[in-house]
């Protein structure tokens, strides 16, 4: 995803398919984010009953070494982009992102149906601002 907020300049401003791409970025990784967030709500509370249950001087220590996971799973997801991995080897769900964008850039390149669908997707909302915007008085 390109930027945290909003730019100030009228240059510096996302085309609409550069935002579309950040929205849909963004959503595959609410997407990642919400599912491990299913799956760590009842491992948290299975492994601190296993700590309580079956240790007496540190019954934490199932449960600490998930939220350390759980850390880890951040980074990995980088939901609000807090986190420049692009110089490490290792994959993290932007580089996910990242290959499947460049396989559908690719395509789009080639030209065929995806080239249409966006030639006549930008024809259509051209026209929809077009419609809709008033001249300034």
């Amino acid at each position: 995803m390109s930027e945290l907020k909003e730019p100030e300049t009228k240059e510096a401003l996302p085309s609409r398919w550069l935002l579309l791409r950040d929205v849909v970025a963004f959503q595959f990784k609410l997407a990642i984010d919400g599912l491990r967030d299913i799956i760590l709500s009842p491992i948290s509370i299975t492994a601190a009953l296993i700590g309580v249950l079956t240790s007496k001087s540190n019954p934490g220590k199932y449960f600490y070494r998930l939220l350390e996971l759980g850390h880890d799973s951040d980074r990995w997801i980088n939901l609000f982009n807090t986190y420049n991995d692009e110089n490490e080897n290792r994959v993290s769900a932007d580089q996910i992102f990242k290959h499947a964008e460049s396989a559908v850039v690719s395509e789009y390149e080639k030209g065929g149906v995806l080239t249409t669908v966006k030639n006549k997707t930008d024809q259509v909302i051209d026209e929809i601002q077009d419609r809709t915007t008033y001249p300034k008085s």
